[in-house]
């Protein structure tokens, strides 16, 4: 069954900063030992964020943040987002694997 994930932000803020655990379908962890991960944003068809997210340590554990950087969340409105870990042979693996995940941003009040 796919979920949904949703964080809810406003326009301009930074933060919080995307933190998640990179797991399977089947829910295992996976190990990002000698990985390299990238945020991706999107609204609509256009990519918003291709940036670098730091593994945090242990490796062993999966999990890693993404923090925002100034133009990151200049936006209104609905965006989707994932995490893609390069594996050590090369070879790309996007999460989440079964759920959806999606940023809303909206505008400030002041």
């Amino acid at each position: 069954m796919t979920e949904l994930i949703v964080v809810e932000m406003v326009r301009n803020d930074l933060n919080p900063s995307i933190e998640a655990t990179l797991t399977r379908k089947d829910g295992s962890i996976v190990d990002l030992t000698g990985c390299t991960v990238k945020f991706h944003m999107k609204k609509g068809e256009t990519l918003l964020v291709n940036k670098p997210a730091t593994i945090l340590t242990p490796p062993t554990d999966g999990k890693v943040r993404f923090d925002w950087t100034s133009g990151d969340t200049d936006i209104v409105g609905l965006c989707k987002a994932e995490f893609e870990i390069t594996f050590t042979d090369g070879k790309p693996f996007t999460f989440p694997a079964k759920d959806e995940f999606y940023i809303i941003f909206r505008e400030e009040l002041g």
